[in-house]
């Protein structure tokens, strides 16, 4: 199923997940008997409800840790605590680099550490809303980091408390218009999870993917019954597809190498290291623009010291039989 993670209608999963009108649901459903066979269907449908199960299952465990019921903070209160403050230093440094953003940027960070009026309840009430136009700015960008930070750290206490706060909805924060988050990779998560669990679903279920012995000795049973002809090995392994390779690389590519909670924490279980897939590898929207796939960029590979230097080549002859042409030569010489 993995090998056509990438060709799943991913748009589609909330209507399904929910349900609203029979109508929605029907729609649906012949989008999916399009895209995939029956079996696929079937198996797709099951996984997304382990999906959701799970994901519910896990909430409801996490929220008996604390207090059922929140009191907002203060105007002047000080809610996100300084031991917090040293936790997420390091991701603070990360989103804050200078280095990020363009210097003749307005609102270009100067300082690597969280500011006070980060930690109060008016920063996150200005910049924590859905109503932005065009003024998605720097502010706004910091706000969402530090709540990604919070829940990567698994410090919750806070987060709970603003939620709590009349004049903040974080469900709507979820489903952010993709404008405003293209960069930044927040509108990527619930699909990049999605696909996450679905490719190491199955990486788990067919061990014949890296079991090189299994698929050796599947290749031969099916040559043996005469099934179909035989293949080399690694058209069993879907790993080598590039629906699987794309899949992989949009769960785990990021628009800046720093901003990349939407690739946690299945980045780890594929091990792909921080900042391998950037940019335009991740959405089809960008990929005119210039990128990295892999440790570097393409423009780094050239080796300048023989740039301009000639290797010859076969491609070389029918140049030199069109030269001896114009010169009146015969063409048995090349």
């Amino acid at each position: 199923m993995a090998h056509r993670a990438n060709e799943i209608p991913w748009q589609s999963w909330p209507i399904v997940s929910s349900s609203k009108s029979s109508h929605a649901t029907l729609r649906i459903a012949q989008i999916w008997r399009y895209w995939l066979s029956l079996d696929r269907e079937t198996t797709c449908s099951t996984s997304r409800t382990s999906f959701l199960v799970y994901s519910n299952d896990s909430s409801a465990k996490e929220r008996v840790k604390y207090q059922a019921k929140q009191t907002p903070p203060e105007p002047d209160e000080i809610f996100i605590s300084d031991v917090t403050v040293v936790n997420i230093s390091k991701e603070a440094e990360a989103y804050k680099d200078p280095l990020l953003y363009e210097p003749w940027y307005p609102d270009r960070p100067t300082t690597v550490r969280m500011q006070r009026e980060e930690r109060c309840i008016p920063f996150w009430i200005a910049n924590l809303r859905t109503d932005w136009d065009d003024d998605f700015g720097i502010d706004n960008l910091h706000t969402l980091q530090i709540l990604r930070s919070l829940l990567h750290l698994g410090d919750l206490d806070p987060l709970f408390r603003v939620a709590a706060h009349p004049d903040i909805s974080l469900a709507e924060s979820w489903i952010l218009p993709r404008a405003y988050c293209l960069c930044t990779g927040w509108s990527d998560i619930n699909d990049a999870a999605l696909r996450a669990y679905i490719c190491l679903n199955a990486f788990y279920l067919k061990s014949e993917t890296h079991n090189t012995e299994y698929r050796n000795e599947r290749s031969q049973e099916l040559h043996s019954s005469q099934k179909t002809h035989t293949a080399r090995p690694e058209t069993f392994d879907y790993r080598c597809t590039c629906s699987y390779q794309q899949t992989v690389i949009e769960c785990t590519g990021t628009y800046y190498a720093n901003l990349d909670f939407h690739t946690c924490p299945h980045r780890m279980f594929f091990g792909v290291p921080k900042g391998m897939f950037l940019n335009s590898f991740v959405n089809s929207d960008t990929r005119g623009y210039a990128g990295k796939c892999g440790r570097t960029s393409l423009a780094s590979l050239r080796e300048l010291e023989f740039q301009g230097q000639h290797i010859r080549s076969k491609d070389d002859i029918p140049a030199v039989i069109n030269i001896l042409g114009r010169k009146g030569l015969p063409a048995e010489l090349a």
